[in-house]
């Protein structure tokens, strides 16, 4: 009886060391797992999209490309992305630079893409949507210069051959109008042309008129001239014959003078 008891006490002993050993695992793989877990909800929460060791939430130019993150919002271009336009030229290498002057900065035009197929990318055409537009300023369409093959950017670049009235008056750069307002506005211009054109012969007409003027009044002047020269003559001579007769007649009154004290001597004697 007694070996069957320590028989058993033995198996107990060996259950409960078993036991043991089996929970002291458990808790253990608990413990290395828990700081497993944690590390990977740390890693999803920290994004750092420019790799500068900032997390993007307290970053203040998420994508690195020397444009705040403000600075991109105002102007709406894309905080995280360094090259919002796609032309290879990033976001703050193009600062806030509008080569062209139509308002858009060339954060947001591209330097390769032609929406309107005139042959001036987008970066550098005062309209994207307006292949007639003159970007030189010489008085040809960009369209026609494509065709032309002469530069649309180069005002001293153009055939004169494909200079036409018409695009004499269209001026660069031309603002997007509407299409109910660009009659109008062609109407108002070819009225400004011809009251120019009016101003300009009615100017001349009263040149030509200022000059007849002056012409007929300088002929009148020479005569008065000559007129005045003759009366000045006129009177010189009359002073110089006046002089004559006045000496004449001191002689004759000498000669008098003499004759009388010729006679009074005489009757003294």
């Amino acid at each position: 009886m007694c070996k069957k008891k320590i028989n058993i006490l033995l198996c107990l002993i060996i259950l409960i060391i078993l036991c043991c050993a089996f929970f002291t695992k458990l808790t253990t793989n608990k413990v290395t797992l828990q700081p497993v877990a944690t590390t990977n909800e740390t890693n999803k929460s920290f994004i750092d999209t420019d790799k500068d060791g900032i997390a993007d939430e307290n970053d203040n130019d998420i994508d690195g490309d020397g444009l705040a993150n403000k600075v991109e919002e105002e102007i709406n271009s894309d905080p995280f992305n360094t090259d919002t336009d796609g032309d290879g030229k990033s976001d703050g290498e193009e600062g806030l630079k509008d080569s062209d002057k139509d308002g858009v900065l060339d954060i947001l035009e591209s330097s390769k893409k032609d929406r309107d197929k005139d042959g001036v990318v987008d970066e550098l055409d005062s309209d994207d949507e307006n292949p007639n537009n003159d970007s030189d300023g010489d008085g040809v369409s960009n369209i026609k210069e494509k065709e032309d093959k002469t530069n649309p950017l180069d005002k001293n670049s153009f055939n004169p051959a494909s200079v036409s009235k018409k695009e004499k008056n269209i001026t660069a750069p031309q603002p997007l109008v509407a299409k109910g307002v660009e009659g109008n506005m062609q109407k108002s211009i070819s009225e400004e042309n011809k009251t120019t054109e009016q101003n300009v012969t009615a100017n001349k007409s009263k040149k030509v008129v200022a000059k007849e003027e002056n012409i007929s009044g300088e002929k009148n002047i020479s005569k008065e001239e000559s007129e005045n020269n003759k009366e000045n003559k006129s009177l010189e001579s009359g002073v110089e014959e006046k002089n004559i007769t006045a000496s004449k007649a001191e002689v004759v009154d000498k000669e008098s003078v003499k004759e009388e004290d010729k006679s009074r001597e005489q009757i003294i004697k």
